[in-house]
């Protein structure tokens, strides 16, 4: 287990096997218990964690970056363990990020955003018109129906379940 703290977050990262196979399991959780696994979904290219077949999902997913880091399997050399945590880390801000935002948004605050200088001078007016928050399968099929989310994601990896309408104008 390893213990990290990223932008004022405590999380465990934990590697795992069975005495039966050598796959290792990663699964990663907050302190509080909560599953932070879906950060490690796509990490790198391609990684899923979705092979083999028969995986224990109790023990986490079996990346083919963790075979590498732990010896298992050979894999791609270039991949360490401390650019793992930096990705997981840079993952966990853009939560925090987005969080702050939605939060914003649900007040109706919307930024304002400075003028290029290549733009006309105007003075922007941005008005959020709805903001609200919905289920998460209505988010699931909604993506799904513009073929945003692929097949073997599962609802759980959707964070947001949201939709809103900005109007953009000048006065």
């Amino acid at each position: 287990i390893l213990d990290i703290e990223c932008y004022g977050e405590e999380i465990n990262m934990k590697f795992s096997t069975t005495r039966e196979e050598s796959t290792i399991y990663v699964s990663l959780e907050s302190r509080g218990g909560n599953s932070k696994s879906e950060l490690l979904m796509g990490l790198f290219p391609g990684e899923l964690g979705l092979w083999p077949e028969n995986q224990d999902m109790e023990l986490g997913r079996p990346y083919r970056w963790a075979q590498s880091l732990c010896g298992a399997a050979p894999g791609n050399e270039e991949i360490s363990l401390r650019e793992v945590l930096m990705r997981v880390c840079t993952r966990i801000r853009a939560q925090q990020v987005l969080a702050m935002q939605i939060g914003d948004l649900e007040k109706q605050k919307v930024p304002e955003r400075e003028p290029a200088s290549s733009d006309p001078p105007r003075q922007p007016i941005t008005k959020l018109t709805s903001f609200q928050r919905i289920e998460r399968a209505e988010a699931h099929e909604i993506l799904r129906s513009i073929g945003e989310v692929p097949e073997l994601v599962s609802v759980d990896t959707i964070l947001l379940y949201a939709k809103g309408t900005l109007s953009y104008g000048t006065a």
